[in-house]
Formats: structure tokens, sequence, C-alpha cells
């Protein structure tokens, strides 16, 4: 009896460390692809992306603080707001858009 418990649970050790190699695997997986995305395709200052990012936002109050900046003739600051802004936008699409090609990946890998 010992010796199946002791066999049940070296498998059981072995099936947990190969779920963490494999979520280890996709966090990396996930990290080069969001990287390769915002370089690419979701590169924030593009044009297309920036006018998107801006007409999608939800953050009402960093608007709120950049529209604020801009009346007080604050341009510098409320530059870097819409960049913070766009950036944080994109990045959020690069993470879900990696995420979703890396499940992909492991799906296939098993």
């Amino acid at each position: 009896m010992l010796c199946s418990f002791d066999s049940d649970l070296r498998a059981e050790m072995a099936r947990q460390d190969r779920a963490e190699a494999r979520g280890r695997e996709r966090d990396r997986l996930v990290e080069i692809e969001a990287a390769r995305l915002l370089d690419g395709d979701f590169d924030p200052l593009a044009p297309a992306n920036f006018y998107e990012a801006v007409a999608e936002t939800v953050d009402t109050m960093s608007v709120g603080r950049m529209l604020n900046a801009l009346r007080e003739g604050r341009h510098e600051h409320a530059g870097q707001i819409l960049e913070a802004l766009t950036v944080s936008y994109w990045q959020r699409q690069a993470q879900r858009r990696a995420e979703n090609i890396a499940d992909r990946l492991m799906a296939g890998m098993t």
C-alpha cells in the first residue's frame, strides 16, 4: 500500500512540475510575442494606432487630466498623459493577442 502511495505521489509531483514548466513557457512566449507586436503592427505611436487608442479609451480620469492640462497651457504634460494612454492601450491589446497566440501554440504542443 505504501508503495502505491509513493508511486502516486511521485506521479502527481511530476505532473505538477510539467504544468509549472508549461506555465513558465507560456509566460515566456507571451512576453516575446507582446514585445514583437508592440514593435510592429501594435506600435502605439503609429498614426492609425494612436487614433484608435484615443477613440477607444475609457480612462475618463486621464482624459480629464489631459484636458485640464491643455486648458492650463501645460501642453507637454498633456502630451505625456496622451502618450501614456496610447501606450497603455496598445500594451493591453498586445498582451491579449500574445496570450491568444501562446495558448494556440501551447495547445499544438500537446
